[in-house]
């Protein structure tokens, strides 16, 4: 029996559950546009284009990371906010389950 792949969100938690237990904050970033009931319309998300899942900060270190699931690819959008986010500093990760996390060079807990 296969197991159950993890859904982005359920992996989203996860990360943010981590990072906040390991004494660092986190949150997830809402991309998205939202509907407007009121004038029946979709307005248009206000975030960077090709912004990460996840933003926190760890240990003084700024993180951005990407959460992906299946067959999911990073975009091009996504791939030059990781250039920039690295060009400043900042630690930018993909993630496609916990262990990405954990394992990667430049998070440390």
């Amino acid at each position: 029996m296969k197991a159950k792949p993890v859904s982005a969100n359920n992996l989203t938690r996860q990360i943010i559950a981590l990072i906040t237990a390991k004494g660092g904050f986190a949150t997830r970033v809402n991309s998205q546009g939202q509907w407007d009931p009121v004038r029946k319309v979709m307005r248009k998300g206000t975030t960077v284009k090709g912004m990460t899942d996840i933003v926190g900060v760890l240990k003084g270190r700024a993180l951005f990371i990407e959460v992906k699931v299946g067959k999911d690819k990073l975009r091009p959008e996504q791939e030059r906010v990781a250039e920039q986010v690295i060009k400043a500093g900042g630690v930018w990760a993909v993630a496609r389950s916990l262990d990405d996390v954990l394992g990667h060079p430049a998070i440390v807990f």
